[in-house]
């Protein structure tokens, strides 16, 4: 199911080494993104974990945040304007990673967006079949 979307504008930028079928052989290395995407209108940063609980905010939304930012800092001379975002992808959502997003697009006016795996699965079947970009089909 997964292998089926069709971005076709999308480059997909795994920090991990894949086998001959593209499967994730390890996770990204301490203090890198796992994944970063881009298009014709935004820079993303995806992160996937298998932690359901509260170590969702010290172990991966406090990286990413501050991946996001070096991601922004990192672009800020381009001539392009692009949206930059991050999305972070686990089993279940824990009730402090959702409080801890919207703390941080208060006060830093970074945009993370939580998904549980199955919701990111569904957003993103339905907006490749109508051919959306990546920040209008993971909109909340």
């Amino acid at each position: 199911m997964v292998g089926d979307f069709n971005f076709n504008t999308l480059e997909v930028l795994p920090n991990y080494s894949i086998d001959d079928e593209g499967l994730p052989k390890c996770h990204a290395s301490g203090n890198q993104r796992d994944i970063i995407c881009k298009d014709s209108k935004s820079q993303s940063i995806i992160e996937v974990s298998l932690i359901c609980g509260r170590g969702q905010v010290n172990n991966e939304l406090l990286p990413i945040t501050r991946h996001l930012k070096n991601l922004i800092e990192s672009n800020q001379n381009q001539a392009s304007q692009s949206l930059y975002f991050a999305l972070f992808i686990a089993p279940k959502i824990f009730e402090d990673s959702k409080v801890y997003v919207e703390f941080i697009k208060f006060k830093e006016g970074l945009e993370i967006r939580n998904f549980d795996i199955l919701e990111f699965i569904a957003k993103s079947s339905c907006a490749s079949q109508k051919g959306l970009f990546v920040d209008e089909a993971l909109r909340d």
